[in-house]
């Protein structure tokens, strides 16, 4: 759930101000405490329609589980009364079982994977830093990206890491050989994290490293 307040202090309304503006909305998420119910959900309703787009495209890339239909809607809620009243925008996942059943649940009910997922796709897709049009690049941490993920997802992933730093930059840790793919990663770019004998961390290039990889 994600306060409504002044997008310059939440790195999480600037997001979503960017998924706002993907699904043709007029509007930005700080107009929505100022206007109609019904209108609300007709806003709500197109931005769900482009977020849902967006994380189904990927999911068949990311699958972490056998779930077939997934979706995540964002519903908007208020709590107090005037003047302390607080605008929020709750995130709620939905799952369609095999019986056209509906379960739902909250981002932080799912697994870690799924939590992975969802903040990769909602930075990397709607980072205000990247947006078409400005000369602004991210910078990318990444911390051991392929945990969750399976060996064929992982290669997947590590050809989309290696698209998106061709306009930022990417720095990411690993133990996985599929995200280190010679043909998709360049070699001159393998760094690895070697002990020194007085005990510091010093980053070399993999062709200058002393000893085996796997140590």
């Amino acid at each position: 759930r994600i306060e409504i307040v002044d997008t310059n202090k939440s790195e999480w309304l600037q997001i979503l101000n960017v998924l706002f503006e993907s699904g043709n909305s007029e509007f930005t998420v700080t107009d929505l405490p100022g206007r109609e119910e019904r209108q609300r959900k007709s806003i709500l309703a197109k931005v769900n329609k482009a977020l849902n787009q967006t994380l189904t495209s990927e999911w068949q890339n990311f699958r972490l589980d056998n779930t077939d239909a997934l979706e995540v809607n964002i519903d908007y809620e208020e709590e107090g009364k005037s003047p302390n009243k607080r605008s929020y925008l709750r995130f709620e996942v939905v799952e369609t079982d095999t019986n056209k059943d509906k379960h739902f649940f909250f981002i932080r009910d799912r697994s870690k994977g799924f939590y992975w997922f969802f903040n990769f796709v909602m930075r990397l897709e709607f980072n205000p830093k990247t947006v078409a049009g400005t000369e602004l690049g991210a910078v990318y941490l990444l911390d051991e990206p392929g945990s969750y993920l399976h060996a064929s997802a992982q290669e997947k992933l590590c050809k989309k890491l290696r698209q998106l730093s061709s306009d930022n930059v990417v720095i990411y840790c690993t133990h996985s050989h599929q995200l280190l793919n010679p043909d998709v990663i360049p070699f001159n770019t393998i760094m690895v994290a070697q002990k020194e004998s007085e005990g510091d961390i010093k980053l070399v290039p993999i062709y200058s490293h002393r000893g085996s990889i796997l140590d």
